[in-house]
């Protein structure tokens, strides 16, 4: 009986911990990588051989050059340091002492320029199951604007790195312009593939790239000769930590208010959408796919939908600097 019990136990406890285990490994980038070269890393670029380069384990620089931001980083300019770096000063946000750093835009004379993040999932997902995913993001001192679209991407086989698609399943339609703190993006996704991979950035091009500047001369490009085009071009750089996928609620951002009390509701409808929050000061939106906001309410718990066409759109929640975001369809009879 005393085993049948244990055996019982054992049961309960591993499901648990499969339940709330995050897929993304390294989530953090704390577990480092030490190569002599970056060669090694990223076979086409022109790296002194006898350099040494501090990365996170597991995760891919698929296009162009991510920064990767570390306190061990005893380079005397501190160029990669934590909290002190070469485009500003960010302290590592909830746990360790390092984070990873990307454009998510860059001017017109850089069209379309994109640096993204990605590793393979420690499983792939399973069709039908609802995962949470959240990304805590940091605008750094040096940008001179924010952008809307950040997120991720899900794909069964390793991302094309040449083009831009214009798409991600997860992406913020807020821009975000906190340089003082960290966001957390937080995102419910039903898997309709079993995928494999996860790709960290902004997926869609200038033109369907929101963006606010904030200020006309950012610092790091006030101390360049290189880039003769209008200072008031846009200029968006963010610093990435605790990328989180899985299918615990709770675990997608641990101070986001009740997220499993979150979601909007009917699905589909065709009159109004109820959230079901008790908090104050928060805001809801409505984005259709092309990015444009179609409604927004603040500190209301239903949101009258009748003059919106049928169609997806995303319901984004946002509350104590997160954000939190739900697919929904809206189909009139």
């Amino acid at each position: 009986m005393k085993k049948t019990i244990l055996f019982i136990v054992a049961i309960f406890f591993a499901s648990q911990i499969n339940a709330q285990i995050n897929l993304v490994p390294n989530p953090s980038f704390e577990d480092t990588l030490q190569l002599k070269s970056l060669n090694a890393f990223k076979g086409n670029c022109p790296i002194d051989n006898d350099s040494n380069f501090i990365l996170p384990k597991y995760w891919i620089y698929s296009t162009q050059s991510v920064d990767y931001y570390n306190a061990i980083d005893k380079d005397i300019f501190f160029t990669s340091h934590v909290p002190n770096n070469i485009l500003g000063y960010c302290d590592d946000n909830k746990n360790g002492s390092a984070y990873l750093g990307l454009f998510a835009r860059t001017s017109n004379y850089y069209p379309n320029y994109r640096e993204i993040i990605g590793a393979r999932l420690l499983d792939s997902l399973k069709i039908g199951v609802k995962y949470f995913a959240s990304i805590d993001i940091s605008l750094a001192d040096s940008s001179n604007c924010g952008v809307n679209n950040l997120g991720m991407l899900l794909t069964t086989v390793p991302y094309d790195s040449i083009s831009l698609h214009n798409y991600s399943q997860l992406f913020s339609s807020t821009i975000n312009t906190n340089n003082a703190g960290w966001t957390t993006l937080q995102f419910s996704i039903v898997a309709d593939s079993n995928y494999k991979y996860l790709y960290v950035g902004n997926f869609f091009d200038n033109l369907h790239t929101d963006t606010s500047i904030l200020i006309s001369n950012p610092t790091w490009q006030a101390s360049s000769n290189g880039f003769p085009d209008n200072i008031n071009q846009c200029w968006a750089y963010y610093y990435l930590d605790n990328i989180y996928l899985g299918t615990d609620s709770v675990d997608a951002g641990t101070k986001f208010l009740n997220i499993s009390n979150l979601f909007f509701y009917p699905n589909p409808t065709n009159k109004k959408i109820f959230i079901p929050s008790s908090g104050n000061n928060f805001c809801v939106s409505l984005f259709d796919f092309l990015g444009r906001k179609r409604k927004e309410v603040i500190n209301e718990n239903t949101v009258d939908v009748t003059e919106l066409e049928n169609g997806i759109y995303i319901v984004q929640y946002s509350a104590e600097n997160k954000i939190f975001q739900q697919k929904i369809l809206i189909h009139h009879q």
